[in-house]
């Protein structure tokens, strides 16, 4: 099946493990990556049942989806204006590269730019990179502001304080007081009226850790542009989602919980969405605006908040 020679040495070389917080890791993808790009005429269907492959290593399943997204914006010609978005709170160390001092540092302001540069470079599509500070007692927005400042990508970036946008008469936030009352949701909200306000056409909301790789918004945008779909939504259930890391929250109550999510979430999971906390979500925003007027909760849980509106006004 595979007759080039150069792949059959890109996937004997690949990285079994892969740790996308690490610089030596994300160099050694892009380079993958790129390599792959340069093959002429490689299947893209070929790539993926190599990747399906149980012996596959975790970096080259991980260049496919990159592959792909990657191929898809430098081939569609067609215009879009993309907004990322991310919260921030207790983000003090994660936003900061790794050293001695910061064990938990991954750059991630840097690298999601770097990655988001990457995908897009002699691409149709615009993007800006929103960080909210959704009232962190460490200023990650401080720290991001001063990331952003020093970076040549720093027209791309916009760096969002939820306390200084409270409060508000009217509006999606009017039952907020003050950051406090908000756990992720409130500043996802204003971010996702940020973008809605600067002419997005799309926003994609992920995590401000560097779990997701944000070189796959390809993947997304393919979903929207082919199928004029108003919300794509990431699947790590996916049979071809590549995880670095399986999910393990499990805890007590689990049994309770379990059925919990059967009774309320059966009009969400009977859609065939089975991932409602995937990092990884795009809206139109016309859509998304309509989506955001009112809200039912302002913490973790807004992302099934949303889904819940998108069936409803589907």
């Amino acid at each position: 099946m595979i007759g080039n020679n150069l792949l059959i040495n890109l996937i004997k070389h690949s990285k079994p493990n892969l740790d996308l917080a690490d610089v030596n890791d994300q160099e050694s993808l892009y380079l993958l990556t790129n390599a792959l790009l340069e093959i002429p005429d490689l299947s893209l269907d070929e790539l993926y049942q190599i990747a399906r492959n149980n012996g596959t290593a975790l970096e080259f399943k991980i260049a496919v989806k990159l592959f792909e997204s990657r191929k898809f914006l430098i081939e569609d010609k067609q215009p879009v204006k993309v907004g990322v978005l991310f919260a921030m709170w207790g983000e003090q160390n994660r936003l900061l590269p790794k050293t001695e001092d910061n064990p938990n540092g991954e750059d991630s302001l840097r690298v999601k730019l770097q990655q988001l540069d990457w995908a897009t470079r002699d691409s149709t599509i615009e993007w800006i990179l929103y960080a909210v500070d959704d009232g962190c007692p460490h200023d990650s927005g401080k720290i991001a502001s001063e990331i952003a400042a020093s970076s040549p990508m720093s027209k791309h970036v916009k760096i969002i304080h939820l306390e200084k946008a409270l409060p508000q008469k009217h509006g999606p936030l009017a039952r907020l007081k003050s950051a406090e009352d908000s756990h992720k949701g409130g500043a996802i909200i204003l971010g996702a009226l940020e973008a809605i306000k600067d002419g997005m056409d799309v926003v994609i909301t992920t995590d401000s850790d560097n779990s997701v790789h944000l070189g796959q918004v390809g993947l997304l945008l393919k979903k929207f542009c082919c199928n004029r779909t108003r919300a794509v939504f990431g699947d790590r259930k996916d049979p071809d989602a590549v995880l670095v890391k399986e999910e393990g929250r499990w805890g007590v109550g689990i049994k309770l919980l379990r059925h919990m999510q059967r009774m309320i979430g059966y009009s969400i999971f009977s859609q065939g969405i089975y991932d409602t906390q995937a990092a990884f979500k795009l809206f139109q925003c016309d859509f998304l605006d309509k989506i955001i007027q009112h809200p039912a909760v302002y913490d973790f849980s807004y992302d099934t908040d949303w889904i819940a509106a998108t069936i409803a006004l589907k």
